[in-house]
């Protein structure tokens, strides 16, 4: 009998390729049952009722095609590019936290900067509008890595380029959930800097998921 052993890049960055993986059969189910999208999507009118959609649309992605193929293929890839160099950095447990609360960041964003319900804001959007995608998550890796860069000395401009130019796609496309990109990118930061210099700190993780739940909680509450 011989042994066999997992391909390097799953030894390597385990929680990197799971990810990458459950992202790829959700969408295959997305393709197979076109309604189930309907029901992974995150809106603003949806996250009170149903707050497992914050979860869910971050594994979820456009099933039209062509494009619903550029869109899961950028993240994923933006994935694995990220994933390959931060999981081994940060270790798997805290790659998947900074995944998972980036992700979370930026669903949380994307409510927050909805207008009311049958309301306006100067930056538009729509109290009923869905956005799904991993890309909250995915600005989320690159602003740990811009921070895992600078904590050991290395140089950022080769970051910060390919940072600049995801932003100028963000902003320079209408039909791209910005509010989540933004959301995603600082809680990176935020997250990032915390693992590396303060990460015995533990009190901090409860405190900063209630503060995210105040806050939608307030917009759902009070500002509606």
């Amino acid at each position: 009998m011989t042994e066999t052993r997992p391909p390097a890049r799953w030894r390597r960055a385990p929680v990197t390729m799971g990810l990458i993986v459950a992202c790829v059969l959700v969408w295959l189910v997305q393709l197979v049952v076109p309604t189930s999208t309907d029901a992974l999507l995150l809106s603003a009118d949806t996250g009170w009722s149903q707050p497992w959609r914050f979860v869910t649309a971050m594994f979820t992605h456009d099933p039209v095609l062509p494009f619903g193929f550029m869109h899961i293929g950028f993240n994923l890839f933006a994935l694995y590019t990220l994933g390959r160099s931060l999981e081994p950095f940060l270790g798997s447990g805290r790659f998947l936290l900074l995944h998972l609360w980036s992700g979370l960041a930026g669903g949380v964003a994307f409510v927050l900067l909805m207008p009311n319900p049958g309301g306006t804001m100067p930056w538009g959007g729509a109290w009923t509008l869905g956005t799904v995608g991993a890309s909250g998550a995915v600005f989320g890796l690159f602003g740990a890595i811009f921070i895992a860069q600078r904590a050991v000395g290395g140089s950022t401009s080769q970051i910060l380029v390919v940072l600049g130019i995801n932003l100028l796609i963000t902003f320079g496309i209408s039909g791209i959930a910005w509010q989540a990109h933004l959301g995603g990118l600082a809680a990176g930061v935020a997250l990032a800097w915390h693992l590396l210099h303060r990460p015995r700190a533990t009190w901090r993780w409860p405190a900063a998921l209630t503060l995210m739940a105040l806050l939608v909680v307030v917009r759902y509450t009070v500002m509606v």
